[in-house]
């Protein structure tokens, strides 16, 4: 039984990411133009009636939002008994607004680097596209690292042990993965208010950069 309800849940998340994937690539074109611009989202509705840092915020406060709802579900006595599919089909709600709003929020936010690099070329005449997705992936590493030491950190601080632990063990891990983590998500909902590249001022990098060619 609990291998079915692992299988369950593993089949729901991805399914939830190959849904949020699709709503933002189905028209979506990546080209290399003899400049080796990437261009993503090009005939997206999502983007082109939302700002890239507007979607971006909406994703990343919809993530916080809808994290801790198992928890506070919990903690208010709303979730449906242990050990059964109507609990596993309860958290999948949630969990698929989450998958769906962290694709896209990551997609968008990667889309921003060509945006950005547009805006570099006006300013130095230089493309660097190389250099922004290096340091790009490269912080997604660091990020990844830090997330893997951060979640040792907290089992051992828990004690949490691989057999049978205890309800207060439990608790304290589903607070800080439903409470904790989606407060911290105030740092880079706080970090993009500041981006100021918006459609607009895009499109006018874009035919000054047409014209100076």
């Amino acid at each position: 039984m609990k291998n079915k309800f692992i299988i369950i849940l593993l089949t729901i998340f991805f399914s939830s990411k190959l849904l949020a994937e699709n709503i933002l690539i189905e028209a979506k074109n990546i080209t290399l133009d003899k400049n080796k611009k990437i261009t993503i989202f090009q005939n997206n509705v999502i983007v082109k009636t939302l700002d890239k840092k507007n979607l971006v915020m909406i994703c990343i406060f919809g993530t916080a939002f809808f994290s801790p709802i198992a928890f506070i579900s919990y903690n208010l006595g709303l979730t449906p008994d242990k050990g059964t599919y109507a609990l596993i089909f309860f958290l999948s709600i949630p969990l698929i607004f989450i998958s769906c709003f962290s694709v896209m929020g990551n997609m968008t936010r990667d889309s921003m680097i060509g945006d950005i690099a547009d805006e570099v070329e006006l300013s130095s005449g230089k493309r660097q596209e190389g250099v922004l997705y290096s340091a790009v992936s490269f912080i997604q590493k660091v990020n990844t690292a830090i997330g893997g030491f951060t979640a040792g950190l907290v089992l051992k601080i828990l004690e949490y042990p691989k057999d049978n632990p205890t309800y207060e063990q439990t608790y304290s891990l589903f607070f800080v993965q439903g409470v904790i983590g989606p407060i911290l998500l105030a740092l880079p909902l706080f970090i993009f208010y500041f981006y100021k590249l918006d459609r607009k001022k895009h499109a006018r990098i874009i035919a000054e950069l047409n014209y100076s060619k």
